[in-house]
């Protein structure tokens, strides 16, 4: 099976780092969450790798995280 999606550890000042491929999204959330709640300090996140779009997101402890809205200036 041919691999889909990278996984990257953010880590507190500095670059992503590459630390491993899945083939599905499903196995890369897997992959995700064992990441980040084996890891208090990185956060991870899934790239895929035909697009370049971040598909997947875990904070700190395994916490999902998702994009936050942006809201238009002059709004409420």
């Amino acid at each position: 099976m041919e691999t889909q999606y990278d996984l990257f550890e953010m880590r507190p000042d500095t670059f992503p780092r590459w630390v491993g491929a899945a083939a599905t999204l499903e196995h890369a959330r897997i992959r995700l969450r064992d990441l980040s709640l084996a890891e208090t300090t990185a956060e991870y996140f899934v790239r895929d790798f035909y697009s370049g779009s971040v598909v997947a997101f875990a904070g700190r402890a395994g916490t999902p995280r998702t994009k936050r809205r942006r809201r238009k200036v002059g709004t409420a």
